[in-house]
């Protein structure tokens, strides 16, 4: 009987034991589904929010992957126009720099327009034409004419004299007019510049010398260089003194003098009908530069010189010279760092002795 009741209580204790736990696992049952329910709403919107920035992501990765192309294309676009920039700012300076020389060669030559009647030009006047004077007008003649420093002065001087007598010829000024202190006069005495000279073909005494000068003053400097001129009571004429390693030359284009040679000629040789040889001597400077050229290339002519080229003593080359004219006295030489005047050959040579 005793152990009937001991089962019951047993049985009744652990109904209740039981039944205490199952309440406790009710509770913690509807504890972890109303987490899990919170945890499933989270998850909801977290995946809602997860779709939106997938969605937002792939719009923004298709914006930059249009822009980096955009971004490109102006890179390139950018590249392009900085090289288009700089080649213009290149060729702006160019031309800017070569604007203002053009202007400084375009106010010489106006001043040079103003003055360049010869016969009423003073030292300033004439200090505007040699301004004028661009050795780099001549520069392409001088490399044709293969020329080097050690090259003997005697064999520059010839290079420079065949090419004046081959290419140029003398050609009186015609008349133009110009306006001297209010008056319209008609001159056919006035000097052009070495380029006016060479793109004509020819000028007269004062033009050659000039075509002379700026070949001389590439060659030898402008140091060694001087428009020298003689006068009588009627007429003047130029020429270019030079001075070199052995002396002094006188170069006189217009008038086919060259220091030391007795004579210059264009010389041809031609056969009549029978075979019999004829030589004929024209002076150069009288032929047509176009028909010189054309003789000479063929064979048909040929420039002779009779004598030799020298580098004298100042004194006997001027006398030689102005005794080949048959004049009075040096009045004058010239170049862009001095202009001076004489009375006579005498005072002339006194200034260069000193």
């Amino acid at each position: 009987m005793k152990k009937v009741v001991l089962m019951s209580v047993i049985c009744i204790l652990s109904i209740a034991v039981i039944g205490a736990y199952a309440g406790l696992l009710i509770v913690e049952y509807d504890k972890l589904l109303a987490e899990y329910r919170a945890l499933e709403d989270e998850y909801e919107r977290l995946s809602s929010e997860y779709t939106l920035l997938r969605s937002n992501y792939t719009v923004l990765k298709g914006n930059y992957t249009l822009l980096n192309t955009e971004y490109m294309k102006l890179k390139s676009n950018y590249a392009e126009l900085k090289s288009k920039f700089t080649r213009l700012t290149e060729r702006f300076l160019s031309l800017r720099e070569r604007y203002d020389e053009l202007e400084s060669k375009y106010s010489r030559i106006e001043r040079i327009i103003e003055v360049r009647v010869y016969g009423h030009a003073d030292e300033e006047s004439l200090r505007t034409i040699f301004s004028g004077i661009d050795s780099s007008d001549v520069e392409y003649i001088i490399e044709d004419l293969g020329i080097d420093r050690q090259m003997p002065d005697r064999e520059k001087v010839k290079r420079v004299v065949d090419w004046i007598m081959t290419n140029t010829m003398y050609v009186s000024d015609p008349y133009i007019p110009v306006m001297i202190e209010d008056e319209l006069l008609w001159e056919d005495n006035y000097i052009i510049l070495p380029n006016e000279t060479l793109e004509l073909g020819g000028g007269d005494c004062e033009d050659l010398a000039l075509v002379a000068y700026a070949l001389f003053q590439g060659i030898f400097g402008e140091d060694r260089i001087w428009i020298i001129a003689w006068r009588s009571e009627s007429v003047s004429h130029w020429g270019v003194l030079l001075k070199g390693q052995n002396g002094w030359c006188i170069v006189d284009p217009a008038g086919e003098y060259v220091t030391g040679i007795k004579e210059l000629s264009l010389t041809l040789r031609v056969r009549n009908i029978r075979g019999k040889e004829y030589i004929i001597r024209i002076s150069p400077m009288d032929i047509e530069p176009g028909l010189k050229s054309w003789l000479i290339s063929r064979g048909f002519a040929r420039l002779e010189y009779r004598g030799h080229i020298e580098f004298g003593d100042l004194e006997g080359v001027v006398n030689a010279w102005l005794k080949y004219w048959n004049e009075e006295w040096i009045y004058m030489i010239a170049n862009s760092e001095e202009i001076v005047f004489f009375d006579s050959t005498e005072e002339f040579l006194d200034f260069m002795r000193s």
